[in-house]
């Protein structure tokens, strides 16, 4: 499942730079810090959401408690389904970044850090740590 998912966006970001779909992006992505803490924050939510789903299947009894997530992957995700609800934030957060006019898009990467990372730290606090 990681193979494929890995392989698809391995396939898009080709597809994205073969027609250049980054080159008018009203930031530069490698060097912004706002796209850094959102992705960062992201990242780690995923991580800790993906944890929490591997000790479920040992018996812990972990279950997704967000409103939005669980609607789109389940109150009980596995991993397929956290590993493509998470591409999908990251995708989108990196495509509001770049195609939003600077005040949108500053607006919508504080928001996913702040989301992100509240949500991260929550799941830090059951226990559950970054694991991929």
């Amino acid at each position: 499942m990681i193979r494929s998912i890995l392989t698809i966006c391995a396939a898009l970001c080709a597809l994205c730079a073969s027609f250049n779909v980054f080159a008018d992006c009203n930031v530069d992505l490698k060097s912004d810090p706002l796209t850094w803490a959102s992705s960062a924050a992201i990242a780690a939510d995923w991580g800790t959401t993906l944890h929490g789903t591997k000790l479920r299947n040992k018996g812990y009894d972990f279950y997704e408690d967000s409103l939005i997530a669980r609607k789109v992957i389940g109150r009980y995700p596995t991993e397929g389904r956290v590993h493509a609800y998470f591409a999908g934030i990251m995708a989108s957060s990196l495509l509001s970044r770049c195609f939003l006019p600077e005040r949108y898009s500053d607006i919508v990467a504080v928001y996913f850090v702040v989301e992100h990372s509240s949500k991260a730290w929550q799941n830090h606090q059951i226990g559950l740590n970054i694991r991929f």
